[in-house]
């Protein structure tokens, strides 16, 4: 009995040994060079020049301490080609490994080339298996995308991970730029009511010493990488940037906003009060009037009061209610700067031409062709405000002021 539970037992393993497959497509550690980054450039001799970001592993690891070398976290090769595919595959003139992008997670274009357009820029990001289409894509405004991938930064050691971080804690907490990624961009552009926007990133200081280790080793760095505001395009090329209260209204029409920070004038003191937004939610809603679009943007916000610089005394009602009224006037005014922006250079960046789409569908397949160059720069757009104050700090009044 035993010897047949004992027969039956191998056959089983035999078996089940016969159905596991093998790691046919393995590739060693040693073979691949991790691709942090992309930076897209027009090329010098050929059409497009690319910048891989590559993890270099013995810096990242700790080891250079070791052996007495200090280097850099990342290394910068680059190649030229007649398109993308090209470009990649000449890099295996300089790289000993294999380029993985299954860590790519950020793609950086040069404004020149962006103004140009970035059709076929994102067919190869999106064509590619290997690829993430969730990698963000950010622009490199007054710079090459080589220039701003080769600044040295001193907090975070791989410089792709500072634009990326910054990129993410700007839109939340201060409002004036927007993350996107490669998914985001495709959809729009492949929309007919949507119109793209990425935010963009300057060098700042001295850019001959941004690349060089004198960067990360003073205590006040010589250059910076500084988000700088937000791209807009139509079609698929960039036509201007969008700044300082433009930028913040985009944000509010597209509710990316998280909890910025709200300067209000008060007793004529420019900036005296600053609110800190703790939530906001944008509705958008069109109606068609005598064959014209009426748009009416609804939006509502929530802030407490974080900082006073004049005398306040919020304990009376008629202030607090002054107050928030001054809150609803700043936001206005900065969604208002957005459309007049918008309406300039002929662009819906505010996906005002979906929302047609979807609740008039018959208006929009009269309109859609010649949308944003006719109807959007003389469309109606009302814009109401609502905003509530919920804390005003420990204290109701600005003692010192007195």
């Amino acid at each position: 009995m035993k010897s047949k539970k004992h027969y039956f037992f191998i056959i089983n393993i035999v078996c089940t040994s016969l159905l596991l497959s093998g790691c046919w497509s393995y590739r060693e550690l040693t073979d691949i060079a991790f691709v942090i980054a992309i930076g897209i450039d027009e090329g010098e001799k050929q059409p497009y020049k690319l910048s891989f970001q590559l993890i270099n592993p013995k810096n990242v690891a700790g080891e250079p301490q070791k052996s007495g070398i200090i280097g850099p976290a990342t290394v910068i090769y680059q190649s030229e080609g007649d398109n993308l595919f090209t470009a990649n595959r000449a890099t295996t003139q300089q790289v000993s490994r294999r380029l993985y992008y299954a860590h790519t997670s950020l793609v950086v274009i040069s404004e020149k080339l962006a103004r140009k357009g970035i059709r076929d820029v994102l067919d190869i990001l999106t064509r590619s298996p290997e690829f993430r289409p969730t990698a963000d894509i950010v622009i490199a405004k007054d710079s090459s995308a080589e220039d701003l991938l080769n600044v040295l930064t001193p907090l975070d050691q791989i410089n792709a991970d500072k634009i990326q971080k910054t990129l993410k804690y700007s839109e939340q907490l201060y409002g004036k730029t927007t993350k996107t990624n490669i998914n985001d961009i495709v959809s729009e552009l492949i929309s007919n009511g949507n119109l793209p926007i990425i935010s963009g990133f300057k060098i700042e200081g001295d850019r001959k010493k941004a690349k060089s280790s004198e960067n990360i080793l003073n205590q006040k760095p010589l250059s910076t990488i500084h988000a700088d505001s937000i791209a807009l395009f139509k079609n698929e090329k960039l036509v201007t940037w969008a700044e300082g209260a433009a930028a913040r209204g985009i944000n509010w029409i597209l509710g990316n906003t998280s909890q910025p920070a709200v300067n209000i004038d008060w007793a004529d003191k420019k900036g005296a009060i600053s609110i800190q937004i703790l939530r906001s939610n944008s509705q958008i809603k069109t109606e068609v009037k005598n064959n014209k679009p009426i748009i009416t943007i609804n939006l509502k916000a929530e802030g407490n009061v974080a900082e006073v610089n004049t005398y306040l005394d919020l304990s009376r009602e008629e202030e607090f209610i002054k107050l928030q009224s001054e809150l609803e006037k700043v936001i206005k005014n900065e969604i208002n700067e957005a459309i007049k922006l918008g309406k300039k250079y002929k662009t819906d960046v505010f996906s005002f031409g979906d929302h047609i789409r979807i609740s008039h569908p018959k208006y929009w397949k009269k309109v859609q062709d010649h949308w944003n160059d006719d109807i959007l720069p003389t469309a109606e757009i009302k814009i109401n405000v609502d905003a509530s104050l919920r804390l005003t700090g420990l204290k109701t009044k600005s003692d010192v002021y007195q």
